[in-house]
């Protein structure tokens, strides 16, 4: 009689294991270099965000002769005038930096009322959870100087920010959670063209 070759029952689940627990190991590995590559994107986009927003902020500056900040913290509000115009930064509800060109009397700041005329500057995948802007009184029309300091979070996970939204917080999720603060001076010039 001939005896047929084969695995055994034993031998199948044996094999089926080492197979189970590779495939484990394989898997968490891909789901490591996957969240890996979420948080790099949700960061780099915060700050190259960050940086686009305070480079336009910091030109506008420098284009103006006069400051007005309306402290409405965490998120005042900017006004930057040259003669009868004035350019508002303002965050709105949803958490998007807007400009606007408002014609308002030199030193007014007023409410803004976003539509028409008002643009969004940040990304749509980042929201600015704090705009603030500090100026120094100028002696004469262009000697002031206005520090501004802007915080952008990722929307991957909002629920992974703490209380004021600066920062992201440990745990389940951290790791699509990327927050960029960045702060700068410029003096206002009173020069050419807002």
């Amino acid at each position: 009689m001939r005896r047929e070759q084969g695995f055994t029952m034993v031998e199948l689940l044996m094999a089926m294991a080492v197979f189970s627990f590779m495939m484990m190991i394989v898997s968490a590995g891909f789901i490591q270099v996957v969240r890996i590559h979420q948080a790099g994107i949700a960061s780099r986009t915060t700050q190259q965000n960050s940086r686009l927003l305070i480079d336009a902020v910091s030109k506008d500056i420098r284009q103006s002769a006069t400051a007005t900040v309306v402290a409405t913290a965490p998120l005042q509000r900017l006004c930057l005038t040259r003669g009868s115009q004035t350019l508002e930064y303002a965050v709105d509800a949803t958490g998007n930096l807007q400009v606007g060109m408002l014609i308002s009397p030199p030193g007014s700041c007023p409410v803004p009322l976003f539509g028409v005329g008002w643009r969004k500057l940040n990304d749509p995948m980042v929201k600015v959870t704090q705009f603030a802007a500090a100026a120094t009184t100028p002696v004469q029309t262009g000697l002031g100087t206005v520090m501004v300091t802007l915080t952008l979070a990722s929307r991957n996970n909002l629920n992974a920010l703490d209380l004021a939204q600066t920062h992201c917080l440990p745990g389940a999720g951290s790791q699509f959670c990327a927050v960029t603060t960045l702060s700068s001076t410029a003096s206002l010039r009173g020069g050419d063209g807002l």
